[in-house]
């Protein structure tokens, strides 16, 4: 453009172009260089000067455009080399082995997808590293060499974020009969990018037990309408003494494209004993349940799902479970060298009995009561006197006493009310009837209301728990004896006391108020709907559900 040298009058005003001018101008308008589209106005300007100044303006134009677009061309010419050297670089021979525990690495799954993936373990003689699967479980890690071409790129590691600020200045030259003004122009991008670490998650495989002839069943069907519970967890089994309807018809499960009729799995378990006896006599034959949930473990096994899970979990009906705050413990895994864990879910490691006591009377023969707990329960007549209860208030009508005397036990929960507080009351005698023929400790154990396994303890129960199979077991509590099983097979028993609070384990699930993951018992639908709400109420308390991966970030 600079090198184009036109004589005056082949350059008129509009109206009058000439066909050398329209194609200058033509030229101008193409320019994409600052410096060469001031050079040509510049060199426009200078038709109007005297012959001398345009001349010289001319001259100087020129030049300066020839310097200015030869300089634009090398740059530019650079800038690609560069950028194609880059992009060359990066697709032809991405650096992988770079790739630390943590790091992320966007991989090409086996099925051809695109996945986000975390960097687990790294093996410098084979040239490999483990990778994990973000937002799915753990069965689907595996390992890929680094030289594999199925990486795609490295990811961000950590939340973080970046800027960067570009100054680009341009300068402009009017020259006058008598002044040169010169203007600055400078311009200011700023570009930004965040990027935030997948969680990983924490997936659950549940399981619970139900009978068909009584609440157990109700609780189930209510815990799949309102979708909590075990049918909150990943994937799920409801097991049964006889098949029969969850769902009243074709209804939606996790994981499930197409509604299903959802119904119970038979396990053939003989729960008809429960029902002889009375009360005392259904509860102690329901709690020789080792048998029974021997045939489930067993069911789970032969299912398989429980190897695409982290964790396998069995929960009785009336226990109310939360599983998005159970992921969020689980995030941090106990601290143990073996993998093969199970959680002691209970304080202590109790026997279920039927509790006898004998309260003494002043006047007329003593109060006798049977009270359901555990062999290491103690009771006593409270100090304080109660005034609310209706009993209380008629001891005051009738000036028998300032209330009722009340029984409680070691946990200060209410058991039954005694006399009227004018009368002396005393726990004369405590007997126990334990069905359970096992031991028991003041050391924490694990609660047949929760119970929390690891996937690989699972797989050592499937590869050898027929050396746990006796006789003996028949007079056992599921619970007590899956414990020991684990432990024969080698797997380590972690802390989990604080995930539960149950009436057998020195705990009382109350208005399910506090922090644990699970509360026991709730026997009736209404109380376990009240339950529930008061527990999501507590915003405070971590939860983890599967819903949160498809965020970037999320408080809580």
């Amino acid at each position: 453009l600079g090198s184009v040298s036109l004589p005056r009058r082949e350059l008129s005003c509009p109206g009058g172009e000439t066909k050398r001018a329209r194609a200058l101008r033509g030229a101008l308008r193409a320019a994409v260089v600052l410096g060469a589209a001031l050079a040509a106005c510049g060199l426009l300007l200078a038709v109007h000067l005297s012959e001398a100044g345009a001349e010289a303006a001319r001259g100087a134009g020129a030049s300066a455009a020839r310097h200015s677009r030869g300089m634009d061309v090398v740059a530019l010419r650079e800038a690609h080399d560069d950028d194609e050297a880059e992009d060359h670089q990066n697709h032809k021979s991405p650096n992988f082995s770079i790739a630390e525990v943590g790091w992320k690495v966007k991989v090409e799954s086996q099925t051809g997808h695109k996945r986000d993936t975390t960097v687990m373990e790294r093996d410098e003689q084979k040239r490999k590293f483990k990778i994990h699967y973000d937002g799915f479980p753990d069965a689907y890690d595996e390992w890929v060499p680094m030289e594999s071409t199925r990486l795609i790129e490295l990811l961000p590691t950590t939340t973080s974020t970046s800027s960067t600020e570009t100054k680009t200045t341009s300068t402009s030259s009017t020259l006058t009969s008598s002044t040169l003004t010169t203007t600055s122009l400078t311009i200011t991008t700023s570009t930004s990018s965040s990027t935030t670490t997948p969680r990983k998650y924490v997936s659950l495989f549940c399981f619970t037990m139900a009978r068909t002839d009584n609440y157990e069943i109700d609780l189930v069907r209510l815990q799949l309408r309102k979708v909590i519970g075990v049918f909150d967890c990943d994937e799920q089994i409801v097991f049964s003494d006889r098949e029969t309807w969850i769902s009243a018809g074709p209804t939606f499960l996790k994981g499930k494209d197409e509604p299903i009729m959802i119904s119970t799995f038979n396990v053939k378990a003989n729960l008809t004993d429960a029902a002889v006896g009375g009360e005392s006599g259904a509860r102690q034959a329901a709690w020789l349940n080792a048998g029974d949930y021997v045939k489930c473990w067993q069911q789970v096994v032969f299912d398989g799902r429980f190897r695409f899970h982290e964790w396998t979990v069995k929960v009785d009906p009336d226990t109310v479970f939360l599983p998005g705050r159970l992921r969020g413990r689980l995030m941090n895994r106990p601290q143990s060298a073996n993998p093969a864990v199970f959680l002691k879910t209970c304080r202590t490691t109790p026997r279920k009995c039927i509790n006898t006591l004998t309260v003494s009377r002043q006047y007329g023969d003593p109060i006798e009561l049977q009270v359901v707990g555990a062999s290491t329960d103690t009771f006593a007549v409270s100090s304080t006197c109660s005034t609310t209860s209706e009993a209380g208030q008629r001891c005051i009508n009738n000036n028998w006493g300032m209330g009722i005397h009340v029984i409680v036990n070691q946990n200060g929960k209410f058991i039954a009310e005694a006399s009227c507080c004018s009368e002396a009351n005393e726990v004369q005698s405590l007997t126990h009837k334990c069905a359970q023929q096992q031991f028991e400790s003041k050391d924490p154990g694990m609660s047949g209301a929760l119970e929390v396994v690891s996937k690989e303890a699972v797989q050592t129960y499937s590869d050898s728990g027929h050396r746990c199979k006796a006789d003996a077991y028949l007079d056992m509590g599921e619970e007590f004896f899956m414990q020991e099983c684990f432990k024969l097979l080698g797997c380590e028993g972690a802390s989990g006391e604080q995930l539960l609070q149950d009436e057998f384990c020195e705990g009382e699930p109350g208005e399910c108020k506090g922090s644990e993951v699970a509360f026991h018992p709730v026997k009736s639908p209404e109380k376990q709907i009240e339950c529930y709400a008061n527990a999501f109420m507590d915003l405070k308390v971590p939860e983890l559900h599967s819903d949160l991966l498809a965020l970037s970030s999320a408080d809580g």
